[in-house]
């Protein structure tokens, strides 16, 4: 694009206007599909599967919360695909999943950056 060999990704990135590196954009990706999961319902079984909601005795309704899967390894567990989503699930500001289902999560989610 601008036939610079030497700039590092995120050099090229920046330029261009963008802050979205592909980690970052992976884990809004990952966010999404929850959102589609436990709110929305529009996933295949399977994926319905990986996820749990955490429900609590006094608040027994929606809160949000995903419960985070016992592992049995560190070396895969903690890097498997329901692991990682709902830890970031519950590390979102608590206003981002009250809007779940709304065309302002998805804008919320794309504007926030995960990248560490």
């Amino acid at each position: 694009m601008y036939s610079d060999k030497i700039s590092t990704y995120e050099v090229l990135l920046r330029r261009i206007g963008s802050t979205s590196f592909l980690e970052n954009r992976r884990t809004q990706d990952m966010l999404l599909a929850v959102n589609n999961i436990i709110i929305q319902g529009r996933a295949p079984s399977s994926f319905k599967n990986l996820i749990t909601e955490k429900r609590t005795a006094d608040n027994p309704r929606r809160n949000f919360y995903l419960s985070i899967p016992k592992v049995n390894t560190t070396r895969y567990g903690l890097k498997s695909w329901r692991y990682a989503a709902a830890k970031y699930w519950n590390m979102l500001p608590r206003d981002i999943p009250s809007m779940a289902g709304s065309k302002d999560f998805l804008k919320k989610i794309r504007q926030s950056d995960f990248h560490v």
